[in-house]
């Protein structure tokens, strides 16, 4: 067996590891989904609560960042959750060809958690088992449910997460897995960040709630609704109204601003969005936008860099958008440490940009994370551009290999005076934090 390995899945955008389990889609009637119709009924599909591509690129981050690092503690939480796997094969209700390879994934497992495995990129060897053992990784059945097919859906998130899903997977599932993916989510804008890999560490960890034989949710009639576009009937999922804040799909390409706070906008830009496939290049740096997703009429694109200066950035939104006055000076005096560039296009001329800035700050000895989205939307059927700027912010507090985490989601505001600030409140899952680190963070020695 040999040591040096290639560990990472990187296909083409649509190609995905085979779907490992033993339940069959068939086609249903368009008047009432609980009735199969197999020559002439409407498609059915497993949707993702969490983003495929939130996991698979999650796998790829920790594997070229963290693996061959034996003491990184983030590197060890993803060779537990392999063993976790392992040793839930024998519940899974697996197809035939998966259930015989069993001892194929074991034997993964058990390699992967070796130190003298190593991640080497120029490899093409594979260590045994790794394509099942990324397929159960991929479509783990607790984070699926079946419904129509994308092309039939109104609320489709195109690969966003499936926040309008309370409905079906229930409200309690639902914000647990909202969990996870913000900090995995999180994590890969600024992948070297210790406070990020605290983030990753919790949110692998808490994934393996999915491993769950039972987790994936039947298409039923009772949780759709039906609505006309167009010539063709699609479907809805229906809402829970006690969980309104979580209820509309999430498709902008990472999460909307929180439920009442003012980002400053600018309802017409001077400046048009650059051709997305020919990429775009900020102070002498070339970003080609990766397509991460293309279906159904939506095509996710994606970049990353770590070489390039937060005053070129924003030089580069304000000739290009014509925004000068609508970001907040302050934010050139930030060291940028990540930039990832997403664009959303889709049917009716749907185009969304959104620059995640990845930077941090210190206050009385605690470290502060902060995410800064500056955004642009020209919405689908036409109608002005519109540019927008909000921030996560998330503090560490505490020590040792897992302190605890607080994070506040917010707009960046203007005051009456034209002073920016950040107007955040704290996420409801965050860590609860006891009255000692608290007095800890504000540099303040005390107990509880």
């Amino acid at each position: 067996m040999p040591s040096n390995v290639n560990l990472v899945w990187r296909p083409e955008p649509n190609a995905r590891p085979s779907y490992p389990f033993d339940d069959e889609l068939v086609r249903r009637d368009l008047y009432n989904l609980d009735k199969l119709n197999r020559p002439e009924g409407i498609g059915l599909s497993r949707h993702h609560v969490i983003p495929y591509n939130t996991l698979m690129d999650a796998w790829n981050s920790v594997v070229e960042n963290e693996y061959n690092n034996k003491k990184s503690a983030l590197a060890g939480e993803l060779r537990k959750f392999a063993k976790a796997v392992a040793g839930k094969l024998g519940d899974l209700r697996l197809e035939a060809r998966f259930a015989r390879n069993i001892p194929r994934i074991r034997n993964f497992a058990e390699e992967f958690s070796k130190s003298s495995t190593r991640h080497d990129p120029s490899k093409q060897e594979r260590l045994e088992g790794w394509d099942d053992f990324l397929s159960i990784f991929a479509w783990l059945p607790g984070n699926l449910f079946v419904g129509p097919e994308g092309a039939r859906r109104a609320d489709e998130p195109a690969d966003g997460f499936e926040a309008g899903s309370a409905g079906i997977v229930g409200a309690e599932s639902l914000a647990q897995r909202r969990q996870v993916y913000d900090r995995l989510d999180r994590y890969l804008m600024n992948p070297n960040s210790p406070g990020m890999k605290v983030d990753a560490m919790r949110g692998i960890r808490d994934l393996a709630q999915a491993l769950d034989k039972n987790g994936l949710r039947p298409v039923r009639e009772a949780d759709w609704k039906r609505e006309k576009q167009g010539d063709k009937l699609r479907f809805r999922i229906k809402p829970l109204a006690e969980h309104a804040v979580l209820m509309e799909s999430d498709t902008r390409p990472r999460r909307d601003l929180p439920r009442g706070s003012a980002s400053p906008s600018v309802p017409t830009l001077s400046g048009s969005a650059p051709n997305v496939d020919a990429g775009i290049t900020i102070d002498g740096v070339s970003l080609q936008l990766a397509v991460q997703f293309d279906q159904n009429g939506y095509v996710r694109r994606r970049a990353h860099s770590a070489g390039i200066q937060m005053g070129a950035l924003l030089n580069w939104i304000a000739s290009k958008w014509g925004v000068s006055d609508g970001i907040p000076k302050g934010l050139r005096d930030l060291t940028l440490q990540y930039l990832t560039v997403d664009v959303l296009t889709g049917p009716g001329g749907l185009e969304e940009w959104e620059f995640t800035a990845a930077t941090e700050a210190r206050f009385s000895g605690a470290v502060m994370d902060l995410l800064f989205f500056l955004r642009r939307r020209t919405p689908s059927g036409g109608g002005a551009p519109v540019f927008s700027v909000s921030a996560d912010a998330g503090v560490t507090i505490g020590h040792g290999d897992e302190p605890a985490r607080l994070w506040f989601r917010g707009g960046v505001e203007k005051t009456s005076v034209g002073a920016w600030e950040l107007n955040a409140s704290a996420e409801a899952t965050s860590d609860a934090l006891t009255l000692t680190q608290l007095l800890s963070a504000a540099g303040t020695e005390g107990s509880a």
